[in-house]
């Protein structure tokens, strides 16, 4: 912003004022404010600055000096004038650590920081906690857990969850911090030892608002682009001409028809590059057939009066309701082509105007459009259809269209040159097709020597921790190629919790909500074993659990309650699973296995069945399920059995 002064000869009777300029700045930065801040003098500016930074102070040639103290203390002249007599000021806060700071020396010893070994929590008083201090050891597993409506939630997410984003946020620049809405101040006294925080998010959600609907697992574990990795330094390639196997030296040569190639670049491996992606499909892997029998499924009414099937304001609502686009397009339609969108029954139209209105005309239509504050303007445009301009590749669950595998890529996304490349005879596509048991095993087998590069080596050994850990929570079947959004609530939180453990960071706070949520009791002792492997590198674990198992497989544990609503947010507890199952609280009676589940046998025969034929989404293999009609009917099996499909 300065840089535009910089260039003018004269700058008189220009005043430029600047609030800390120095923040943020290295002290090797300082050197260059302070030579632009000199030039602008020499311009003959006038520069007023709001400033902290001694070595800025020092080199002012005007100071003036407000104070003694801050807010009706302060607010008075104590000084104006050059830097030497403001040395003498007696009363100057700024002339005390100017003085001060000229008489200390940099220590040749400095002492050892201490980490801190818990994380301290004091007075903690958002929603219905009651002002509540904890301390939970660091490097250990602690579990917060009561009954529903505690304070549980509160104390996790609106107080740590909450800190630990304020300080990331405080992290960033300003100009980064622009677009971010940051939140209010956490209603707690003090928060001391929370270190660097992860939050694992248990819900499939993430994926559909965090991230692309169309991003895999692969891409959300990291895996996919360290097998891109692999592929790009030790994969063998088959001339796409010939099929003969390609030496590798500067480029892939083919010995038997001289074809040549460049070498891949990792990035080439992904469909989202344009550079990479199938040409026909656009790196999607299908292609959408319209289906005009989907959209129009009451031919014998108008456009505008039922013919379409409309799930909610789309279509039917856009194309049909003034101010808005498709209704303008679809009137200037409707009066080249002679019908009425309002009365025409669908099958009483031209065979020509239905084509122009599910395809697109040849010429451009003329559209006089009205904004609902009145504005009036006509415009020309190419009306390119239904399917083809408002339907297009959107069409993601097939809604009006059958969704199809790529011909030229055979749901593959990239090129040729690019399949063609193979690690154990396997392309990336046909990788990431392969269930996490099963890539284990073949890049497990892959052989490494000195000469390959060390960013390989780290790769290889990514993708064998994120693999293992996958495998071990249960996730064995899922292969990289899933769509994220389709994972169940339990298996989206194992995926990012293997992002975490294989990314071999340690010192890491982590917070967990429910992981025991969309677990089979089999699988437990699993994650049980993450967990305890992420502890043991050095990481504090968080979660919030209602689990016996997780509870009582705790370092620490701390009980929020009694009750729920105002009667909660006090702690009931806290402590080893040893101390709390020798008290008399509600945790503490499950624990000891006081208090069981009881359960009524109903005997009642159903008379009514809801059944589902042939369901085939996901890994449902098509098989009728019949479900009873007026009982509580539980629907279990190991975790990505298809329940949740």
């Amino acid at each position: 912003k300065l840089s535009k002064y910089l260039g003018k000869s004269s700058l008189q009777n220009q005043i430029i004022i600047l609030d800390e300029p120095s923040t943020g700045l290295h002290p090797q930065d300082l050197k260059g404010l302070l030579i632009i801040l000199d030039r602008l003098v020499r311009a003959r500016a006038t520069v007023i600055i709001v400033e902290h930074n001694l070595d800025i102070i020092r080199a002012a040639d005007w100071i003036i000096d407000l104070g003694p103290g801050a807010g009706d203390e302060g607010g008075n002249v104590l000084y104006s004038g050059p830097l030497d007599k403001l040395l003498d000021c007696k009363d100057s806060e700024t002339a005390k650590a100017l003085n001060l700071d000229e008489s200390i020396k940099p220590s040749s010893k400095q002492g050892k920081k201490k980490r801190p070994k818990k994380i301290i929590i004091r007075n903690a008083h958002i929603h219905n906690l009651k002002g509540i201090d904890v301390e939970f050891p660091k490097n250990s597993i602690n579990v917060i857990t009561g009954v529903s409506g505690s304070g549980k939630s509160s104390l996790v997410s609106d107080v740590i969850e909450a800190e630990a984003k304020r300080r990331f946020f405080e992290t960033l620049s300003m100009y980064e911090r622009q677009g971010i809405h940051e939140a209010p101040e956490v209603m707690v006294d003090e928060i001391s030892g929370l270190g660097v925080t992860s939050h694992v998010i248990s819900s499939r959600a993430m994926y559909s608002r965090s991230f692309n609907v169309r991003n895999t697992v692969g891409k959300a574990t990291e895996i996919t682009y360290h097998i891109a990795n692999l592929l790009a330094f030790i994969g063998k390639s088959s001339c796409p001409k010939c099929g003969a196997l390609m030496l590798k030296e500067t480029e892939f040569i083919c010995e038997n028809c001289n074809n040549r190639l460049p070498l891949p670049k990792a990035s080439q491996f992904d469909a989202a590059s344009y550079h990479s992606a199938c040409q026909k499909c656009h790196g999607i892997g299908t292609i959408n057939i319209p289906r005009p029998e989907k959209l129009i499924i009451h031919p014998e009414k108008p456009l505008c009066k039922g013919a379409m099937h409309s799930p909610g304001f789309w279509p039917q609502g856009y194309l049909c309701k003034p101010f808005n686009g498709g209704y303008y397009e679809l009137q200037a339609l409707a009066k080249r082509y002679n019908f009425d969108p309002a009365s025409t029954p669908w099958i009483e139209m031209t065979k020509e105007s239905q084509e122009a209105f599910l395809y697109g005309t040849k010429e451009p239509l003329e559209i006089h459009y009205e904004s609902r504050k009145g504005y009036k303007r006509v415009y020309s445009r190419k009306y390119n259809g239904f399917f083809h301009g408002w339907v297009n590749e959107w069409d993601i669950g097939g809604t009006y269209t059958d969704i199809l595998p790529c011909e030229a890529c055979n749901g593959a996304k990239i090129r040729p040159e690019f399949l063609a490349i193979t690690l154990d005879g396997y392309n990336i596509h046909q990788l990431s097709e392969l269930p996490f048991v099963d890539l284990f095993k073949i890049i497990e087998n892959i052989a490494l020597n000195h000469e390959t590069p060390d960013i390989i080596h780290n790769s290889y050994r990514k993708i064998l921790e994120r693999l293992k850990f996958l495998i071990k929570t249960g996730l064995g079947y899922v292969h990289s190629n899933r769509i994220a959004a389709s994972l169940s609530a339990g298996e989206a939180q194992r995926v990012r919790l293997a992002g975490v453990l294989g990314s071999g960071l340690t010192s890491l706070t982590i917070v967990l909500d429910e992981p025991s949520r969309g677990l089979h009791p089999s699988e437990l002792e699993s994650l049980l074993e993450a967990l305890v492997e992420l502890r043991d590198i050095g990481n504090t674990i968080l979660m919030v659990e209602h689990d016996m198992l997780l509870i009582n497989s705790a370092d620490y544990i701390l009980d929020l309650g009694p009750k729920a609503g105002v009667e909660g947010g006090k702690i009931v507890a806290q402590g080893t699973p040893s101390d709390i199952k020798k008290l008399n609280t509600i945790t503490a009676d499950w624990l000891n296995g006081k208090k069981k589940f009881n359960f009524t046998k109903r005997k009642k025969t159903p008379k009514k069945w809801l059944k589902i034929y042939g369901a085939r989404e996901n890994n449902l293999k098509g098989e009728t399920i019949e479900i009873p009609h007026g009982l509580l009917v539980g629907l279990c099996g190991v975790s990505g059995s298809g329940k949740s499909t």
